[in-house]
Formats: C-alpha cells, sequence, structure tokens
C-alpha cells in the first residue's frame, strides 16, 4: 500500500451568482440559480457571505412536517424586503 497523493483540482474560479437586494431567498433559490455548484460548496459560500455580512438570515419558512427552511437577504435589508416576505408567512427573527 502506497502513500501517494491524489492530483485533483480542489479550487474552481466558480462564483455565487446572488438574488437581487429586493427579494428575500431559500437555499433552494440559490441551488436553482447556481446549477454549477455543488450543494455543500453552496452552503459553505452561503455561510462565509453571512459571516461576512454581505447575506442576513431574515427568518423560517414553515412547510409543515421536519426542520423549516431558512429566509435570507442581501444586506443591508430594506423595508420592502421584509414587507415581501411577511406577505409570504415567512416568520421574520425578532431582530426584524
Amino acid at each position: 500500500m502506497s502513500n501517494k497523493k491524489t492530483n485533483r483540482k480542489n479550487k474552481t474560479n466558480l462564483t455565487v451568482t446572488w438574488p437581487s437586494a429586493d427579494k428575500y431567498f431559500t437555499i433552494a433559490d440559490l441551488m436553482e440559480t447556481n446549477k454549477e455548484f455543488i450543494p455543500i460548496t453552496l452552503r459553505v459560500r452561503l455561510k462565509n457571505a453571512i459571516d461576512d455580512g454581505t447575506v442576513a438570515e431574515i427568518g423560517t419558512i414553515h412547510g409543515g412536517k421536519g426542520r423549516p427552511k431558512l429566509a435570507f437577504a442581501m444586506n443591508p435589508v430594506t423595508e420592502d424586503v421584509l414587507a415581501t416576505a411577511r406577505q409570504a408567512e415567512v416568520v421574520l427573527h425578532d431582530k426584524y
């Protein structure tokens, strides 16, 4: 058994196409827009964007059974985005 390292290309030059700043989005919406991404890579990029302050988690969408879906918006979060989210029955965090 040899200890060879694999020659894989781990880094890609993919850039995330973020939704417009005037609407909220979910992870499923982000995956639909960025089909070339592997789901775990897209989730890591989303987490990094939240940590950087580019994206904000605004609330949850309850869909019956199971874990609720998270709703996100681009920073700065405007009142129009929050009004649209309220109309779609998104349960907003206390901060909003």
